[in-house]
């Protein structure tokens, strides 16, 4: 009787434990391909390289201002992949933040969208 309560109870423990790791796991895959899920989510991260390459960061600086005059530039990021627009994040007089997305080889807005995106959630 002893042997069969054991056995049950290292199952238990071991489906407990096995539900834990998959979790941990699938969380996991999602942080890491985050990056790739956003692209894919939003069409404004999207852009299509081009012989040139990318002009400085200075003109996605400038294209962002010139769309959105009020708001305060805090942070720019520049992806590593040829096919990822600008990111930079803006700021409103009143506190709001919104992310802008410039094209780097033309310095064009894309497009401009909420700060809660797959990979601020994961």
């Amino acid at each position: 009787m002893t042997r069969l309560t054991a056995r049950t109870l290292h199952s238990f423990v071991a489906l407990s434990f096995s539900l834990i790791l998959l979790f941990v796991a699938l969380t996991g895959a999602l942080a890491v391909y985050s990056l790739e899920i956003d692209w894919l989510v939003r069409p404004a991260m999207r852009v299509s390289p081009e012989a040139e390459g990318k002009r400085t960061l200075g003109d996605s600086l400038d294209a962002a201002r010139a769309a959105e005059p009020d708001w305060w530039p805090v942070a720019i990021q520049r992806y590593p992949g040829a096919r990822f627009a600008d990111q930079l994040t803006l700021v409103a007089p009143d506190g709001a933040t919104r992310l802008v997305w410039v094209d780097p080889y033309s310095a064009t807005v894309q497009g401009t969208g909420s700060p809660n995106t797959v990979r601020t959630v994961l």
